[in-house]
C-alpha cells in the first residue's frame, strides 16, 4: 500500500507511435496509460470543466460524471507572439485555467469579426428586453 504522506505526480507525454501518454507516479513507481488524439482532447476539455466546477463552491455530488462543456471566461488579453508575430488571445478562466491560443492573421480577423457581430445581437437584446433583440 502506498504511503499517503506520498504526492502522486500526473503528467502528459509523448508515447510510443506518437500518442498522448498520461503518467501517474506514486512512491517511486510510473503507470503509463496510452491515450489517442481524440481521447486527449475530451479528457483536456472534461479537466477544465471539472476545474470550474469546483471552483464555484456548489456541492457537486461525488461520482458525478464530468463532461467538456462551455467555460465561463474570466479574463481576456490579446497580444503578438513574438516568434510568430502572429495575434494571441490569452483566456483566463474561471476555475484558474489559462488558454493561450495562437491565431493566422485571417482566422483572428473572422473570430473578431464573429465575435462583435455576436456581442452586438446579444446587447440588441438587452436594450429590447427580448432575447436576439427582436422587437414584436
Amino acid at each position: 500500500m502506498a504511503n499517503p504522506n506520498e504526492q502522486l505526480g500526473i503528467y502528459v507525454d509523448i508515447g510510443k507511435n506518437t500518442v498522448p501518454r498520461l503518467n501517474f507516479t506514486l512512491g517511486g513507481h510510473t503507470t503509463n496509460v496510452d491515450i489517442d488524439g481524440p481521447g486527449a482532447a475530451n479528457l483536456g476539455a472534461s479537466l477544465l470543466m471539472s476545474s470550474f466546477l469546483c471552483s464555484i463552491g456548489k456541492g457537486v455530488p461525488d461520482g458525478t460524471l464530468v463532461s467538456p462543456g462551455q467555460l465561463p471566461v474570466a479574463s481576456v488579453k490579446g497580444g503578438v507572439d513574438p516568434a510568430t508575430n502572429l495575434p494571441t488571445l490569452k483566456l483566463g478562466l474561471i476555475g484558474g485555467a489559462e488558454l493561450n491560443l495562437v491565431f493566422s492573421a485571417d482566422l483572428a480577423a473572422i473570430g473578431a469579426t464573429l465575435l462583435t457581430k455576436q456581442t452586438l445581437e446579444v446587447t440588441k437584446g438587452q436594450s429590447s428586453g427580448e432575447p436576439g433583440g427582436q422587437a414584436h
